[in-house]
């Protein structure tokens, strides 16, 4: 039982290896990760503190995890030999606080990243607020419309009366000129604010529905006119805090 066991942890070692030696030539690195991981779990239950680094690597998609690659690749050989001494009872704690390194290392990249580029987006925003340069999509009655500020859209007709103030909850994206925030699938209400005002009720141009069936006598001429409100946008405005 125990020359079954350790074979099974040196298969899954070789396994382990292949993987890693494929990663540096391709450029879908978080799939190959996943393999790494699935090849490996059989053989790191003893060890859950390996097993979970693996599979907070297996998340990172981002080019610059690609760096790491070359120092997984020096290290493939001693997590094999970490794998293979789960039988024997072998203590690794060298090689997993190098890989628990690796991915603090990743981690604090990402971090930093983010937060870089909110800082920009933040200030896009305030300047795109200054010189009135903002747009948005919004979802109404159905549709889709772009929109910036002083625009008159047609939609299906709302309940409200003309004149009142109404606020367009559901808005899919806002931007600017140098930036886009998009929703999943709607953005926070309490980062933007788009404002509109009734101007009137109208209705569409008539369109003409006609049935008929040959050899029947059978004809039906039928118009059709949709009720629509006329809206005008008054304002967009992003709150760069809720962000």
């Amino acid at each position: 039982m125990a020359a079954r066991t350790a074979r099974s942890f040196f298969q899954n070692g070789t396994k382990s290896i292949a993987v890693l030696r494929k990663i540096s030539g391709k450029t879908n690195v978080q799939n190959y990760l996943k393999s790494l991981h699935r090849t490996s779990s059989s053989s790191l239950q003893g060890n859950p503190a390996l097993s979970s680094i693996l599979q907070n690597l297996a998340k990172r998609s981002s080019p610059s995890f690609v760096n790491h690659i070359r120092r997984l690749q020096d290290l493939a050989v001693n997590i094999d030999n970490a794998v293979c001494g789960l039988s024997t009872g072998q203590e690794n704690s060298q090689d997993i606080s190098l890989l628990e390194q690796c991915s603090d290392d990743d981690d604090d990249q990402f971090r930093k990243r983010g937060d870089d580029i909110l800082s920009k987006v933040k200030d896009e925003v305030k300047f795109a607020q200054h010189n009135g340069n903002i747009f948005a999509v919004v979802y109404i009655g159905g549709s889709q419309f772009k929109i910036v500020v002083n625009d008159i859209i047609m939609v299906n007709k709302l309940p409200a009366q003309v004149g009142s103030k109404i606020k367009l909850e559901k808005v899919l994206l806002v931007g600017g000129e140098n930036f886009t925030i998009v929703g999943q699938p709607l953005v926070n209400r309490n980062s933007v604010d788009v404002q509109a005002t009734m101007v009137e009720h109208t209705k569409a141009e008539k369109i003409i529905v006609f049935k008929k069936k040959r050899r029947k006598g059978y004809k039906r001429t039928q118009g059709h006119r949709q009720a629509l409100s006329v809206l005008r946008i008054n304002k967009i405005v992003v709150n760069p805090t809720s962000l």
